[in-house]
């Protein structure tokens, strides 16, 4: 039973140390200055997790994935952003690439919404004109996807005609996740938890030996 009791505090500070490790990490992150998406010599294969981008979101597909919390509310939404460029030979626009947007706050989701009907509706049309939307501005962090949230994508897409030699070639396995306006308390936190569990872990040591 000791040795339990040791292993779940070891575990808790491991958990406290990763939290505030998450959040330095986050932080350093969003201290350099973001990526530009919305920069046409940009190859999103160049992206790597834990890069700060910003742009203005211009394309945008429906969610391939709704996520909820343990009471079965909706507490975020990732949608399917596309790169689309626009061919002079062909004088035609092609999606050349796909990466995920995860929207977690409720009051963001008319925004996007609006810009998913505007997408289709021009990218459903005959017309070839450039595609001006009301653009929706963007500030986050690129990282790569659990697997489960990988597979939805995969679906998602492969629904929509691709095959997995194609998907290979995008960034479907990354989503860019808002950035954290509050990281400097999921430090605080990681740190508190973890010393916590120094604190406790030493008095059961220290309690083990005199006994």
């Amino acid at each position: 039973m000791k040795i339990v009791s040791y292993i779940r505090w070891i575990f808790i500070i491991v958990i406290g140390i990763a939290v505030a490790v998450y959040g330095v990490k986050e932080r350093v992150s969003m201290g350099k200055e973001g990526i530009d998406l919305n920069d046409p010599d940009l190859d999103w294969s160049e992206l790597k997790d834990g890069d700060h981008v910003e742009m203005d979101v211009k394309y945008l597909f429906s969610e391939f994935e709704t996520v909820t919390d343990k009471n079965g509310n909706e507490s975020a939404r990732k949608y399917a952003m596309p790169r689309i460029v626009y061919d002079e030979d062909s004088e035609g626009w092609f999606i050349v690439d796909f990466i995920g947007i995860n929207a977690n706050k409720t009051q963001e989701y008319a925004s996007y919404d609006a810009l998913v009907d505007e997408m289709y509706d021009w990218w459903f049309s005959d017309d070839v004109t450039e595609y001006n939307p009301t653009t929706v501005h963007l500030d986050g962090i690129v990282r790569k996807m659990q697997d489960d949230d990988i597979g939805f994508f995969a679906e998602y897409l492969k629904d929509a005609g691709y095959e997995d030699d194609e998907l290979d070639d995008t960034m479907y396995q990354y989503c860019i996740y808002p950035a954290q306006s509050h990281n400097g308390l999921i430090i605080g936190i990681g740190a508190v938890v973890a010393l916590l569990g120094v604190a406790a872990l030493s008095f059961k040591v220290i309690k083990t030996r005199k006994a």
